[in-house]
C-alpha cells in the first residue's frame, strides 16, 4: 500500500489547501462587533454616571428611592457589560485553541497526502481489494480507480533490498490503463 500511494500522481498542495479551507470555514467563529475596548469605555462612562448620582443625591435633587433605583440600574448595566467582556475573553481563548487545532490538522493532512507509511486507517479507506496470486505476486486495486498495481517480489541479493521496508528496488508498480475486467 505504501508503494501504491507513493506512485499516485495528484496535486498534493491543492488537496491540502482545499481541506484546510473547508475545515476553517466549519470551525470559524464570528467575532464581529465584539470590541472589548469599546465595552470598557462604556463601563467607565456608567461608573462616572454612578458617581454623579451620589453628588445629585447629596445635593437633595433626588430622593433616596430614586437614587437606589438609578444606582441599581447602573450596577446591572456594568454587570452585563462585564459579562460580555468575559465572554469575549473566552472567545479569544477558544480562537487560539482552534488555531492550534487547525495547525495540528494541517500537519496530519500533509502527512497523509504526502504518503503515510503503515497508516492502516488511511489505507483501509482507499483500498478496494488486494489479490495475492502467490507469495511473490500481489495485485492492488484502489476505490474509484480503474487501475491495477501489480507487484512482484524480486529475487535479489541482500544489498539490493531496501532495509527500511524490506522491499526490493526491483519491485516497481505496473499500472494498467484499462481494468482487467473490461478485457
Amino acid at each position: 500500500m505504501y508503494l501504491v500511494t507513493k506512485s499516485l500522481k495528484y496535486n498534493k498542495e491543492k488537496i491540502t489547501n482545499n481541506l484546510i479551507s473547508i475545515i476553517n470555514s466549519i470551525i470559524a467563529m464570528d467575532t464581529t462587533g465584539t470590541d472589548a475596548t469599546k465595552l470598557k469605555t462604556q463601563i467607565a462612562a456608567i461608573e462616572d454616571k454612578r458617581t454623579k448620582l451620589i453628588d445629585i443625591y447629596m445635593s437633595g435633587d433626588i430622593s433616596k428611592d430614586e437614587f437606589s433605583a438609578a444606582r441599581a440600574k447602573c450596577d446591572a448595566e456594568i454587570a452585563e457589560l462585564q459579562s460580555v467582556i468575559d465572554s469575549i475573553d473566552k472567545q479569544q481563548a477558544m480562537i487560539e485553541h482552534q488555531q492550534q487545532l487547525v495547525n495540528e490538522i494541517t500537519e496530519a493532512i500533509k502527512e497523509i497526502v504526502g504518503g503515510v507509511e503503515y497508516e492502516d486507517e488511511f489505507y483501509k479507506h482507499i483500498l478496494d481489494k488486494m489479490v495475492v496470486n502467490d507469495k511473490d505476486h500481489i495485485d492492488v486495486y484502489l476505490n474509484l480507480l480503474p487501475l491495477k498495481w501489480s507487484y512482484t517480489v524480486a529475487k535479489a541479493s541482500k544489498k539490493a533490498l531496501a532495509p527500511e521496508r524490506n522491499i526490493s528496488g526491483a519491485s516497481v508498480p505496473i499500472s494498467v490503463r484499462t481494468p482487467a475486467t473490461s478485457l
